[in-house]
């Protein structure tokens, strides 16, 4: 059956004019001039193609005429008209993203295909089925967390999902071709070594006119991975600095406290892990050279003089809290300053649950301590001896007492012997 728009299409013939009408609309007309046998043919509606499959499917329309010569004889003929079917357009798009924006919520990209249902009017724009995730795919397959994301076509788009949990969804207006994709939860990266590798999703989409006729094309989204930060400006704690005096030995072993901030992103939660190879160099304590070590099973770090703890860093590897005990004093090169600093410096990796790491350092500032002298007087009668201690009243400080160097008296400054 001739259709238009899926209303039958009725033809009639008045006087040299064929008319198709359909719903009361004209679909066509072939208009013969009885002298010439000249003909005009006007399509103003499309016709209904059988074959979907076939954008260039062809319709023929033969219409019946009688030629008579000025005797009266008479034969029968044809007009053949071709009708090609009319084929839809759509072309694909393609958007990018950062996970680090899952920081802020669900990531929202909006765009839209352009399309042309052509001729044959309105039909919708849908899903195909066809999906695709390439690039830095962790292990060849698609995961959010170590779980496998199954994506599924829907009416209006797809939807992936890992383990009960709605980690995308793709939706696409059948009518004016616009998509949304959201995001809800990170995908797994491959690329350790890159913070920002991409993992690109395709998901096809096709456009169907009024009479079946299909056209494809691809939704491209790019997703790079989300990267892990320290705030502010590096892993360090309190602005960049803990500080700690060893005047403060006299109540005890001096400990400091503080906590590393790492941003793991939507790629969290992480942790955190000394390094090894940084560690500080060239320390002493009272003329013994200070070895550090790292112990991987406790996350700490030890500061041995000889058989002497001097010192121990510990971090939680869950929390990045940490906590520096300063056991033993260690000795400074200024010894005219009591308040000459030696900074120790720890390397720190923060790690998603991705693998991708940053460095970065725990800086501990080590204040000296020094001596304080008071001044020492007693009486004395003429031709008598009187003995004493001039150090009995001072303070060594947290390095102890080493030697008097010096003394003071009425005739000037003595020196004393060795």
């Amino acid at each position: 059956e001739l259709t238009s728009n899926g209303q039958a299409v009725t033809v009639t013939l008045n006087g040299n004019t064929y008319v198709g009408m359909a719903g009361g609309v004209e679909v066509f007309h072939l208009e013969i001039n009885p002298a010439t046998g000249d003909y005009t043919f006007v399509l103003n509606q499309p016709l209904d193609h059988a074959d979907g499959m076939d954008p260039n499917d062809l319709i023929e329309l033969q219409f019946g005429m009688l030629v008579s010569d000025s005797e009266g004889d008479s034969v029968n003929g044809f007009i053949s008209i071709f009708v090609e079917d009319g084929v839809p357009s759509l072309s694909g798009d393609t958007a990018s993203i950062d996970e680090d924006d899952l920081s802020l919520g669900p990531i929202v990209e909006v765009g839209t295909l352009d399309h042309n249902f052509g001729a044959d009017g309105e039909g919708a724009v849908t899903p195909s089925g066809n999906f695709a995730a390439t690039g830095s795919v962790d292990n060849g397959v698609l995961s959010h967390n170590g779980t496998a994301i199954t994506v599924t076509a829907t009416a209006n788009g797809y939807v992936g999902v890992a383990g009960g949990v709605t980690v995308f969804t793709l939706d696409i207006n059948p009518l004016t071709g616009q998509y949304t994709f959201t995001q809800f939860e990170s995908l797994d990266h491959a690329d350790n070594n890159d913070a920002n590798d991409v993992i690109t999703l395709t998901f096809g989409a096709e456009i169907t006119d009024f009479d079946g006729d299909s056209d494809f094309a691809d939704i491209v989204i790019n997703i790079a991975d989300s990267a892990v930060e320290f705030q502010p400006n590096g892993p360090r704690p309190d602005s960049g600095l803990e500080t700690v005096d060893e005047t403060d030995f006299s109540g005890g072993p001096i400990v400091e406290t503080g906590s590393l901030n790492a941003d793991f992103g939507a790629d969290g939660p992480g942790t955190y892990q000394g390094i090894a190879s940084q560690v500080p160099t060239g320390l002493v304590h009272l003329g013994v050279p200070v070895t550090v070590t790292f112990d991987v099973n406790t996350n700490s770090f030890t500061g041995m003089a000889g058989s002497t703890a001097v010192f121990t860093l510990v971090i939680d590897s869950a929390t990045g809290d940490y906590t520096y005990t300063q056991l033993a004093t260690l000795d400074h090169p200024d010894g005219t300053n009591h308040d000459d600093v030696l900074t120790l410096e720890f390397g720190v990796n923060a790690f998603d649950n991705e693998g991708e790491g940053v460095a970065g350092s725990i800086v501990i500032n080590v204040r000296d301590d020094g001596p304080d002298a008071v001044n020492d007087s007693a009486s004395v009668r003429e031709e008598h001896t009187i003995t004493g201690n001039v150090v009995t009243n001072d303070d060594a400080g947290a390095d102890g007492l080493d030697v008097v160097v010096n003394v003071h008296g009425p005739n000037g400054l003595v020196q004393v012997p060795a």
